[in-house]
Protein backbone atom coordinates (compact mmCIF):
# COMPACT_ATOMS: atom_id res chain seq x y z
CA UNK A 1 0.00 0.00 0.00
CA UNK A 2 1.38 3.42 -0.89
CA UNK A 3 4.84 4.39 -2.04
CA UNK A 4 8.04 2.49 -1.32
CA UNK A 5 10.26 3.80 1.45
CA UNK A 6 13.89 3.52 2.46
CA UNK A 7 14.15 1.89 5.87
CA UNK A 8 16.20 3.56 8.59
CA UNK A 9 16.73 3.43 12.35
CA UNK A 10 16.54 6.38 14.69
CA UNK A 11 16.01 7.12 18.36
CA UNK A 12 12.69 8.38 19.70
CA UNK A 13 12.26 10.76 22.64
CA UNK A 14 12.42 7.92 25.17
CA UNK A 15 15.71 6.65 23.72
CA UNK A 16 14.13 3.62 22.04
CA UNK A 17 15.35 2.67 18.55
CA UNK A 18 12.62 2.80 15.90
CA UNK A 19 12.70 1.49 12.34
CA UNK A 20 10.48 3.13 9.78
CA UNK A 21 9.59 -0.39 8.58
CA UNK A 22 7.65 -0.95 11.82
CA UNK A 23 4.96 1.29 10.32
CA UNK A 24 4.31 -0.91 7.27
CA UNK A 25 0.59 -1.12 6.58
CA UNK A 26 -0.11 2.38 7.96
CA UNK A 27 -0.44 5.69 6.20
CA UNK A 28 2.60 7.73 7.27
CA UNK A 29 3.43 11.39 6.78
CA UNK A 30 7.21 11.51 7.11
CA UNK A 31 8.46 14.99 7.96
CA UNK A 32 12.16 15.80 7.57
CA UNK A 33 12.87 18.81 9.74
CA UNK A 34 15.52 20.83 11.57
CA UNK A 35 15.02 22.60 14.88
CA UNK A 36 15.94 26.15 13.85
CA UNK A 37 14.61 26.07 10.29
CA UNK A 38 12.04 28.88 9.99
CA UNK A 39 9.65 27.08 7.63
CA UNK A 40 9.91 23.94 9.81
CA UNK A 41 8.86 25.90 12.89
CA UNK A 42 5.97 27.41 10.93
CA UNK A 43 4.82 23.96 9.80
CA UNK A 44 4.31 22.65 13.35
CA UNK A 45 0.84 24.14 13.83
CA UNK A 46 -0.33 22.72 10.50
CA UNK A 47 1.10 19.30 11.38
CA UNK A 48 -0.76 19.46 14.69
CA UNK A 49 -4.00 20.19 12.82
CA UNK A 50 -3.37 17.38 10.31
CA UNK A 51 -2.63 15.04 13.20
CA UNK A 52 -5.93 15.89 14.91
CA UNK A 53 -8.00 15.72 11.73
CA UNK A 54 -6.61 12.37 10.56
CA UNK A 55 -5.67 10.77 13.88
CA UNK A 56 -7.65 7.63 13.09
CA UNK A 57 -5.88 6.92 9.80
CA UNK A 58 -2.55 8.77 9.60
CA UNK A 59 0.70 8.46 11.56
CA UNK A 60 3.00 11.50 11.55
CA UNK A 61 6.70 10.91 12.10
CA UNK A 62 9.23 13.72 12.19
CA UNK A 63 12.88 12.98 11.53
CA UNK A 64 15.10 15.71 12.90
CA UNK A 65 18.29 16.16 10.87
CA UNK A 66 20.09 18.14 13.55
CA UNK A 67 23.46 16.68 14.52
CA UNK A 68 23.11 17.70 18.18
CA UNK A 69 20.81 15.76 20.49
CA UNK A 70 20.51 18.81 22.76
CA UNK A 71 19.32 20.96 19.84
CA UNK A 72 16.75 18.30 18.89
CA UNK A 73 15.50 18.11 22.48
CA UNK A 74 15.23 21.92 22.72
CA UNK A 75 13.04 21.92 19.61
CA UNK A 76 10.79 19.28 21.16
CA UNK A 77 10.43 21.41 24.29
CA UNK A 78 9.46 24.42 22.18
CA UNK A 79 7.11 22.69 19.72
CA UNK A 80 5.62 19.91 21.87
CA UNK A 81 4.69 17.61 18.96
CA UNK A 82 1.97 15.05 19.69
CA UNK A 83 3.53 12.61 17.20
CA UNK A 84 6.69 10.52 17.05
CA UNK A 85 9.92 12.46 16.65
CA UNK A 86 13.07 10.61 15.62
CA UNK A 87 16.76 11.56 15.60
CA UNK A 88 19.96 9.68 14.84
CA UNK A 89 22.73 12.27 15.14
CA UNK A 90 23.95 11.89 11.56
CA UNK A 91 23.06 15.45 10.63
CA UNK A 92 22.02 16.92 7.30
CA UNK A 93 24.50 14.79 5.34
CA UNK A 94 23.68 11.51 7.06
CA UNK A 95 22.57 8.31 5.36
CA UNK A 96 18.88 8.77 6.21
CA UNK A 97 18.70 12.22 4.64
CA UNK A 98 20.68 11.03 1.61
CA UNK A 99 18.45 7.95 1.12
CA UNK A 100 15.43 10.21 0.79
CA UNK A 101 17.17 12.86 -1.32
CA UNK A 102 16.22 15.65 1.08
CA UNK A 103 17.56 18.96 -0.22
CA UNK A 104 15.64 21.43 1.93
CA UNK A 105 13.59 21.59 5.10
CA UNK A 106 10.88 20.81 5.78
CA UNK A 107 10.44 17.98 3.31
CA UNK A 108 7.41 15.70 3.50
CA UNK A 109 6.83 12.18 2.19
Amino acid sequence: MGDKFADFEAEDTSGKTNKISQYIGKYVLLDFTETYCGPCVLSVDELKEIGKTYSDSLTIISFCADKSKEVWKSGLERDKPAWTSLWNGEGTYGQTVLKYGVQGYPTFF
